[in-house]
């Protein structure tokens, strides 16, 4: 009983979990696209810190469309005692075709045993040119 009894448990929580995952799916927004910067990579022996600079450049879109500036977030790939944060960043409405400067500023620091390895993910809104 105890086998049949944990088994059904395991089935209603895994159909529940699926249940709640294909109704994300279908609330993702089209009007909006998402690109990633170069990976970031600082690992200095002694520690260290400093300020990245990550010029945008707005993807490819369709026939007269143009993608803005949305928002920004720091994604690890390896953070090791060390730590990033998103100091600056363009306006809402940057296009990066038109306006100068269109960038992130990250501030970084890692410890001396430390290791940190990040992209940015811009996610961009759609507009007509």
């Amino acid at each position: 009983k105890w086998v049949v009894s944990i088994t059904l448990s395991f089935a209603l929580l895994s159909g529940a979990a699926i249940g709640a995952n294909t109704g994300t799916k279908k609330e993702a927004k089209k009007d909006v696209l998402v690109s990633y910067s170069d990976n970031m990579i600082h690992n200095q022996k002694r520690g260290g810190r400093g300020l990245d600079t990550i010029e945008l450049i707005a993807p490819k879109t369709a026939k007269n469309s143009c993608a803005v500036f949305n928002s920004s977030e720091i994604q690890y790939n390896v953070r090791r005692f060390a730590d990033a944060k998103i100091v600056s960043k363009p306006s809402s409405s940057c296009d990066p075709r038109r306006e100068k400067p269109c960038s992130v500023g990250v501030s970084w620091k890692h410890a001396p045993a430390g290791s940190l390895d990040y992209t940015v993910k811009i996610s961009w809104t759609l507009k007509t040119c």
